[in-house]
């Protein structure tokens, strides 16, 4: 507690009568009021004691009562002593006079604490008496008194002429005093005037700031009735939110368990799958067993063919030697022109030697590597051989970017290796 926080507690306490005899004998003032009689303090309390408070003021304040007050502890220093003994000095002093007497030491901080000690405890000792000064005051008009009585006593007859010549010259002075009150009074009539008139326009004023001021308290219930309204708007939306995050949080739960059904489904259906898969492969099986024999057979009739046309190109040879004629071969007339396709098979079997075939260029692509095949576009047809793949292979091919991108009219679609050799044969 600080210096200030003391005289916050204490100025307060006092009555107006010592309130007063600060502001006399500290000569402290307060413009626009006046603080000369109690009557004047108590009009105005509460202004002048925080006048009293202001920083100035309080150093002023500091100064003179560490010189005048407390006159009963001038020659004692309560600087050493402990709270018990400063009580003790309390009980016998007052608690101003020991609080004043320990600032004057530089022990502030000590009269704080010593101030807050009290007020935990709420010590009877705490009681402030309101005629802290009177009896200074009343002590001082004594002395005063004794003096003139003394005064008095000794004054002689010419003291009494002299008096009197002060009393003809007091009157002269009174005769010119009288004068001056009149210009005095005509001038204050004029000032007087002059202080209506601006009266009468601080009115004028003060009546627009009243509109002014009525018209921002118009405004702030406005804004205070908006704002209500935002706010019963934001609880409402609040409220919203929450039914809508309840109803997400169903939805959530509800697209989990759809989830857990497809994926139970997802497992049996893999069962099928490759239960499908295992039958197929065994017919795939058979299938290719029959293809062997049928792929020998057109090998065969193939190589057959391949003899004829030799056959015929020596022929044609012997004739034109024969006959003593110049005659050139042209390869386009002793064979059909061929047209190679280059074909890329999704599904390789074990066996592609008896595949092989001079009208198609065929290059394999195995199920293992279709996820991150990167498909090309040059391939003039694409045949996909569904026995040779493993369940799902549409997924994997639908999330393959690149093969998203082959037109479909080139992909073809292939039960097993069978259709496969059909379309080999049947292609002219």
């Amino acid at each position: 507690m600080s210096e200030k926080d003391i005289w916050k507690w204490l100025i307060p306490k006092l009555s107006d009568t010592s309130v007063s005899y600060i502001y006399k004998e500290s000569k402290l003032s307060c413009k626009g009021f006046r603080t000369n009689t109690p009557s004047d303090i108590k009009a105005n309390r509460k202004r002048l004691i925080a006048n009293l408070l202001t920083i100035t003021n309080l150093r002023k304040l500091s100064l003179w009562i560490r010189k005048s007050y407390p006159k009963n502890l001038m020659n004692e220093t309560l600087k050493e002593k402990s709270f018990d003994e400063l009580k003790e000095s309390i009980k016998k002093n007052g608690l101003p006079a020991v609080l004043i007497k320990l600032i004057s030491e530089d022990e502030e901080e000590k009269a704080g604490q010593l101030l807050e000690n009290l007020q935990i405890e709420e010590s009877e000792l705490l009681n402030v008496p309101e005629s802290l000064f009177e009896i200074e005051q009343s002590e001082e008009k004594v002395e005063k008194t004794e003096k003139s009585e003394k005064s008095k006593a000794t004054i002689d007859d010419e003291e009494v002429n002299s008096l009197k010549a002060e009393l003809s010259s007091a009157n002269n002075r009174i005769k010119k005093l009288e004068n001056k009150m009149e210009k005095l009074e005509a001038d204050f009539e004029k000032k007087e005037e002059n202080y209506k008139k601006r009266v009468e326009v601080s009115e004028n004023k003060n009546k627009e700031l009243s509109k002014k001021v009525k018209e921002r308290e118009q405004l702030n219930d406005k804004f205070e009735k908006d704002i209500a309204k935002l706010q019963d708007e934001l609880k409402k939306a609040i409220k919203t939110t929450e039914v809508t995050q309840k109803k997400l949080v169903h939805e959530q739960e509800e697209r989990e368990k759809e989830r857990r059904e497809l994926e139970a489904r997802y497992s049996k259906d893999k069962e099928n799958l490759e239960l499908e898969h295992k039958l197929e492969k065994e017919e795939w099986k058979k299938d290719k067993e029959e293809l062997e024999e049928l792929a020998e057979l057109y090998n065969q009739e193939l190589q057959d063919l391949k003899t004829k046309k030799q056959e015929k190109t020596e022929t044609v040879k012997e004739i034109a030697a024969s006959e003593d004629v110049t005659y050139e071969v042209n390869e386009t007339n002793l064979r059909e022109v061929k047209t190679i396709k280059e074909v890329l098979i999704i599904g390789k079997p074990p066996f592609t030697k008896q595949i092989e075939n001079d009208k198609f260029k065929l290059q394999y692509l195995e199920s293992d590597e279709i996820e991150n095949f990167l498909f090309p576009s040059n391939f003039d047809e694409y045949w996909i051989v569904k026995n040779e793949l493993r369940p799902g292979y549409e997924i994997l091919l639908a999330h393959n970017d690149s093969f998203g991108l082959i037109d479909k009219k080139q992909v073809m679609n292939y039960t097993n290796f069978v259709e496969v050799m059909n379309r080999i044969e049947n292609t002219n």
